[in-house]
């Protein structure tokens, strides 16, 4: 890392981030085009910004839209002040009655946020209130500082307005210090301009619109812009002018900790494989959002990443097994490319990487016995076909693989009719036969497994027996650089086989999953800190929305391929 040059630059030397939209309460709204993003439905969602009351009264009835629908309107959420100086949350009745007694002529950040069915109220980073919210909610437009009837306009100031399909806060926290930023799940973020009342920075139902006579202001809550908007991009990761506000570094420099996952196809409800790409920002949660297509439909492939680029080899797309490898530059979204190819098509494969190369490992293939214990590797920078890196301990398949820089680990596998609880590892940058490792707490094939530096976690998996099959909730870990046996770290929320893993080096996260035969899922997204032993929580759901037959719907996938920009380049 660079030295940072405080003598340079400080956070009261940034630039000012400082702006906000005036109504003065004569009927002044934005309104926010239709679109079936705002339709919020059941899922989690997070309404907050930075809001300044010039008059707490107000119009004839003492209430004050922050953002709503039409009062009492059943179809939309209404988030208002009321006429006691408390905030509410109204859908058709009060949702959640706040409890702090608002003042005039100050800035609050005001956070509303559904999560798991329960609705919140944030006053400052602090839980002001709560309650229960089930609600489905249909209406796709939305009006800020007013009401389709002009009933309750707000008087004041409102700031850094951010609408998002995720629940970004689900604890007391810290208020941001800068501007806010477009982050998973963002629909909508405006009201950042000194100069123009409807700019938006995102803004997925198109350009706002006025009504009355709202005015773009500098007057805001004292925030800045952040230090990584400024300077140019160092690496495509971190933007900073690195020779006026850094200290160069010597010697070796590594990156850490970026946090972006990619997961990729997967087998959809009930039978079909799925193209579709999908990413995460590991340490936000939430659901996933839509990234870019795979060239060819498919699920169970191969895992590789370095911090770069997301390496998708093989698969099996209903009967049939692909040889095709693509990949995805991460930071980036769109389509996948075509890599190269697998010697051949193979399917329900492990896969370990470090920051050069990406391992296929074992299989289940069409040639006979049909599951393999060939391992090929490909260098991940560079497109090409995988070539012979040596053999597992074992015939298998159905593994899962994860590991530090040097070392990769393969757990568990299938080979009909029996699951193994075999764990093998390969030295990543020397090609040559797996070495037995140890054994996982309980033999299981289609687990997951994701991984710090230093740990390694395997979770979830099938079993066979009894008939017709069991789904896993087990967690285990081991220590990458000593061999031995794993132990029990935790359990994941929900049991599930057949689903994929990745991590930011800190955070691991477990994708959705089958939960019984044949063919039902669950879309649920686990997290875990792997360096505290512990159960995994419901961190968000595998979902949707883009356009096409499955707008805004959950989509179950298990075996899907499951990536991040750390995970493999740690």
């Amino acid at each position: 890392m660079g030295i940072l040059r405080t003598d340079i630059i400080s956070h009261s030397q940034l630039s000012n981030g400082n702006a906000s939209v005036l109504f003065d309460g004569t009927a002044d709204r934005l309104t926010i085009p239709s679109h079936s993003a705002l339709a919020f439905g059941t899922s989690d969602w997070t309404v907050e910004g930075w809001f300044y009351f010039t008059d707490l009264v107000g119009d004839a009835n003492g209430q004050q839209t922050l953002v709503g629908d039409t009062y009492g309107n059943t179809a939309g959420f209404y988030i208002y002040k009321q006429t006691n100086h408390r905030l509410g949350i109204y859908y058709s009745s009060l949702l959640v009655d706040g409890t702090a007694t608002l003042e005039a002529d100050r800035w609050y950040h005001l956070a509303f946020v559904r999560h798991g069915g329960t609705a919140r109220i944030y006053i400052d980073g602090e839980l002001d209130a709560e309650g229960a919210d089930t609600t489905n909610a249909t209406t796709t437009q939305y009006y800020i500082g007013d009401t389709a009837t002009s009933s309750g306009e707000f008087f004041g100031n409102i700031s850094n307005l951010r609408i998002t399909r995720t629940a970004v806060y689900k604890d007391n926290f810290t208020v941001p210090k800068f501007k806010l930023k477009e982050i998973p799940g963002t629909i909508l973020l405006c009201c950042q301009s000194s100069s123009s009342t409807t700019e938006a920075a995102v803004s997925v139902a198109g350009t706002l619109t006025t009504g009355g006579d709202p005015t773009a202001t500098n007057f805001g809550p004292g925030l800045k812009d952040d230090i990584t908007d400024t300077g140019v991009v160092f690496d495509g990761f971190g933007n900073f002018a690195t020779s006026t506000y850094m200290v160069p570094p010597t010697g070796k420099t590594e990156e850490r900790n970026r946090g972006r996952a990619i997961m990729a196809g997967g087998m959809m409800y009930p039978t079909i494989a799925g193209e579709e790409i999908d990413m995460l920002e590991i340490q936000s949660g939430g659901f996933t959002q839509a990234f870019g297509d795979l060239t060819v439909a498919r699920s169970q492939s191969a895992p590789m990443s370095s911090s770069t680029r997301a390496v998708i080899g093989g698969g099996m797309d209903g009967g049939t097994r692909k040889n095709t490898i693509d990949f995805v530059t991460i930071a980036t979204t769109g389509n996948a490319i075509n890599f190269g190819e697998v010697s051949e098509a193979i399917s329900y494969l492990g896969g370990v990487s470090n920051q050069t190369r990406g391992l296929i490992c074992g299989g289940n293939g069409p040639s006979s016995p049909s599951s393999t214990n060939q391992i090929e590797y490909v260098t991940i920078a560079t497109a090409g076909d995988s070539v012979d890196f040596g053999i597992l301990t074992r015939v298998t398949n159905g593994l899962a693989g994860s590991g530090s820089p040097t070392r990769g680990l393969l757990f568990g596998g299938y080979v009909a009719p029996t699951v193994s609880d075999t764990i093998d590892y390969v030295t990543i940058a020397s090609t040559g036969n797996a070495t037995d490792f140890g054994n996982a707490t309980v033999a299981r094939a289609a687990g997951a497994s994701c991984s710090s530096a230093t740990r390694a976690i395997f979770g979830g998996g099938y079993s066979p027996s009894p008939s017709p099959g069991t789904e896993l909730n087990v967690i285990d870990f081991v220590t990458i650089a000593s061999t031995g046996d794993a132990q029990d770290f935790g359990d994941l929320s929900v049991v599930g086989g057949y689903l994929g893993a990745t991590s930011d080096g800190t955070r691991g996260i477990f994708g959705s999953r089958m939960t019984n035969q044949p063919y039902t899922g669950d879309p649920t997204i686990d997290t875990v800190i792997i360096a505290s032993k512990g159960n995994a929580v419901n961190w968000g759901d595998q979902e949707r929305m883009d356009s096409g037959p499955h707008d805004g719907q959950p989509i179950v996938r298990r075996s899907s391929t499951t990536m991040s920009d750390s995970h493999g380049g740690l």
